[in-house]
C-alpha cells in the first residue's frame, strides 16, 4: 500500500467518523434527492451507524495488515487471464516472455507512432495504457 492509498483510508476514515458522531450532518451529493425522515428514523440511525462502524472497522483492517490485500491482487484469478490475453500470450508465461512480449507491444502500439493519425492514436494510447498495466500487474 502506498502513501496516498493509506492517506485516502485516512481521509475516509475520518469521514466516517464525522458521521457516526452527527449522522444528520451527513452532505448529500448535488443530484440526491432529499427524502424527510420517517417516524422510524431512530432505527434508522441505529442501522446506519452499525453500517459506519462495520465499514469502519474494515478499513482498519486495511491499515493494519496492507500485505492481505497486496497478496490478494497476485493471486491467479480471470484478470490475470485477461492481463495475458492483452500481452498476447499463453499464461502461466515466465518473466522473460512477459517481459518480451511488452517489449514488442510497445514498439508497435506507442501513441507517438501516429501523431499523423488523431483516431489511431486515441486507439493506440487506450491499447498502450492497457498493455502497461497488464505488464505491471504480471510482473510484479
Amino acid at each position: 500500500m502506498n502513501s496516498f492509498e493509506a492517506w485516502e483510508i485516512e481521509e475516509e476514515l475520518q469521514k466516517l467518523k464525522a458521521q457516526m458522531r452527527n449522522p444528520q450532518a451527513q452532505v448529500n451529493p448535488p443530484d440526491a434527492q432529499y427524502t424527510p425522515p420517517t417516524s422510524d428514523s431512530k432505527t434508522k440511525k441505529k442501522y446506519l451507524s452499525q453500517e459506519l462502524e462495520e465499514e469502519l472497522e474494515q478499513l482498519k483492517a486495511q491499515i493494519r495488515n496492507p500485505q492481505s490485500q497486496a497478496n490478494a491482487k497476485y493471486t491467479p484469478n480471470d484478470k490475470n487471464k485477461v492481463y495475458y490475453e492483452v500481452l498476447e500470450i499463453k499464461p502461466g508465461a515466465s518473466k522473460d516472455e512477459i517481459k518480451q512480449a511488452y517489449k514488442g507491444l510497445v514498439r508497435k502500439w506507442h501513441p507517438d507512432l501516429f501523431f499523423n493519425q488523431p483516431g489511431m492514436q486515441l486507439q493506440a494510447q487506450e491499447k498502450f495504457k492497457k498493455i502497461n498495466e497488464a505488464y505491471k500487474n504480471l510482473s510484479g
